[in-house]
């Protein structure tokens, strides 16, 4: 399975769309594997997330996280997680793990894009 190359992307949300994404799973393919724990999650999201207990909302909500896939990308590991915020927005939080261990955390709208694309939209810095 190749993974396209950040120069083999369109350089928006609605054309990345269109764009079929399929990337490995890791062998563990489960929100257990994920080195953060669900805890970090949540206290991440309560700042960046509308709904987010200390994001400045109005209202604030407990988030209802669905563990949707693993991925690999090149030497990063991935997990993603789909829920809404507030603001009834569909959102996904990620975490990734690069080659040198390095933990990363993001959190946006969907956008319409598939976990697959957001994941790679993630890798390239696209977002």
């Amino acid at each position: 399975m190749s993974i396209p190359r950040r120069d083999e992307l369109p350089e928006d949300f609605d054309e990345l769309k269109r764009v079929v994404v399929e990337l490995p799973r890791l062998a563990d393919d489960s929100a257990a594997s994920c080195p953060a724990p669900m805890t970090e999650i949540l206290e991440y999201l309560s700042y960046e997330a509308p709904g987010g207990e200390h994001s400045g909302s109005a209202e604030v909500i407990e988030f209802q996280l669905e563990f949707v896939r693993t991925a690999l990308v090149e030497q990063t590991r991935y997990w993603i997680w789909r829920f809404t915020d507030a603001d009834s927005c569909e959102s996904y939080v990620t975490v990734g793990i690069d080659g040198s261990g390095q933990q990363m955390m993001s959190y946006d709208e969907t956008f319409g894009l598939s976990p697959e694309q957001r994941i790679l939209a993630e890798y390239y810095d696209f977002v």
